[in-house]
């Protein structure tokens, strides 16, 4: 079953994906800077209730060892509640988020925008349920609909229409709105009279869960008030197109293993060898995965950018190969965090947040004379930082091996280094812009996966601790015998 989920997880992000970089192509060439900055602004402040809103009452039943119809109906009441109280609670902030900015033009996106407070609130509870019960299939058709009908519909009409960011804001909404109704058609939650227990039993984990994502927000989202307060707002703009092309390529694949991820390592909460086991497995195979890719995405940058924003944002290729580095930090980091969430050990997790966010904020303020460029490479440090202290603090619980950790990463790294050098000789024999640059980019990922010793031992290595947990994976053992 956990191998239908992945299944259907990753074929879910791979739609989502390839809908996101035609909406992303479209929007980007009927808006500008100013209208992604704005809305980068604004989706910033916006995210800072946004925590709290939800209250975490989605990773409480889906980490809850039993959850009975009364916690169905606590968690709904609850996160709709919240939702509301958060909406009426930020009218009187708005003006505060628009003059930190310096940009008028944000207080009337931050009247509006946070309607979809309430709107994800609920919705996270019918996506939490599906999640638990590993009905990814339902999930992922779930998703793809609201960001086609919602977000691609209501987005891409308005932009035609010239309603600037109202465009982006109105699509937000929108797709909030078509997920709420999706999710809740499809996984039909069983609801009953909730008692104070269903509220109490939630509440402990989700209060807990909710705070320490705050401070993992953040933390992950520290760059953003930098750049916007320090370089401006167009500024930020670039750099938000420069983060969204590079890292929505992987963020959907390695998304889609973390949602499966959560529900998975939860049901192996009390057996610490077993967590450890499927834990290191998790880093080797978002190691091998994301080091291909960013080796692809840093070669083939420019064309990237060409392909997926247009001319007008050349600026940003430099950005972008920049951040590809920073992928693999990232998503290593996601499954760190996912296995602290798992064992409810937020203390050591919050002391990773502050560590990491001390560190970025002075990074940046040393090289904010050097331009974005400079910025953007101390994120990247700062990203890996988080990686190598995370694993510091995890290992103790799980007793994970050193020599196995290190393997998985140096290999993985020597694989990315040999795949960009790789892909970045392909595309030298291309002119700037062409289709066919990242498919040989791609390409050569794939080859140097499948035929490099390091990288087809490591994957060998990977087929037999799956098979030996139950998993059959046939064409992945037919692909190291190659």
């Amino acid at each position: 079953m956990l191998t239908r989920a992945l299944s259907w997880s990753a074929a879910g992000a791979l739609a989502g994906m390839l809908v996101q970089l035609l909406l992303m192509a479209v929007l980007s060439r009927l808006l500008g800077a100013l209208e992604f900055g704005l809305m980068a602004s604004a989706a910033l402040a916006l995210r800072f209730v946004s925590y709290f809103a939800q209250f975490g009452m989605g990773p409480a039943l889906i980490q809850r060892a039993q959850v009975e119809p009364g916690h169905h109906s606590a968690a709904w009441l609850a996160a709709l509640g919240i939702g509301l109280v958060c909406w009426v609670a930020f009218w009187p902030l708005a003006p505060l988020a628009s003059t930190y900015f310096r940009e008028p033009q944000l207080l009337p996106v931050l009247r509006v925008l946070p309607a979809a407070l309430a709107l994800g609130a609920l919705a996270s509870v019918p996506q939490a349920l599906l999640r638990r019960a590993l009905r990814f299939k339902a999930l992922a058709l779930a998703d793809l609909g609201a960001l086609v009908l919602g977000y691609g519909g209501a987005g891409v009409t308005l932009a035609l229409a010239g309603w600037g960011v109202w465009a982006l804001v109105a699509a937000v909404l929108a797709q909030q709105a078509v997920a709420l109704a999706l999710a809740s058609w499809v996984a039909r939650p069983a609801l009953a009279r909730p008692h104070r227990r269903h509220f109490a039993a939630l509440a402990g984990y989700g209060g807990r869960y909710s705070l320490v994502g705050f401070l993992d927000f953040l933390s992950s989202n520290v760059e953003t008030l930098f750049i916007g307060r320090v370089l401006g707002t167009p500024r930020l703009g670039e750099f938000n197109r420069a983060q969204a092309i590079t890292t929505l390529p992987v963020d959907q694949l390695m998304g889609s293993i973390s949602r499966v991820m959560f529900p998975a390592l939860s049901a192996l909460r009390e057996d610490k060898a077993a967590l450890a086991r499927s834990l290191l497995l998790a880093l080797n195979l978002s190691a091998l995965l994301t080091f291909s890719l960013a080796g692809c995405l840093w070669a083939a940058s420019t064309d990237l950018v060409a392909l997926g924003l247009g001319a007008k944002w050349e600026a940003t290729a430099p950005l972008a190969a920049a951040l590809a580095w920073s992928i693999p930090a990232v998503y290593l980091s996601t499954f760190i965090g996912v296995t602290f969430d798992t064992l409810a050990r937020f203390r050591r997790k919050t002391v990773l947040i502050l560590a990491v966010t001390a560190a970025k904020l002075l990074l940046m303020a040393l090289l904010a004379g050097q331009g974005l460029q400079a910025v953007v490479w101390a994120l990247v440090g700062a990203e890996w930082l988080r990686v190598l202290l995370g694993l510091l603090l995890l290992r103790p619980l799980l007793g994970l091996p050193l020599a196995a950790l290190a393997a998985a990463l140096g290999q993985a790294g020597a694989l990315g280094a040999l795949v960009a050098v790789s892909a970045w000789g392909l595309r030298a024999l291309l002119p700037v812009g062409s289709p066919p640059v990242l498919g040989l980019a791609l390409a050569a990922a794939v080859a140097a996966v499948l035929v490099l010793g390091p990288g087809r031992a490591l994957l060998r290595r990977v087929v037999q601790k799956a098979e030996a947990s139950g998993h059959d994976l046939k064409t992945l053992r037919r692909l190291t015998r190659l």
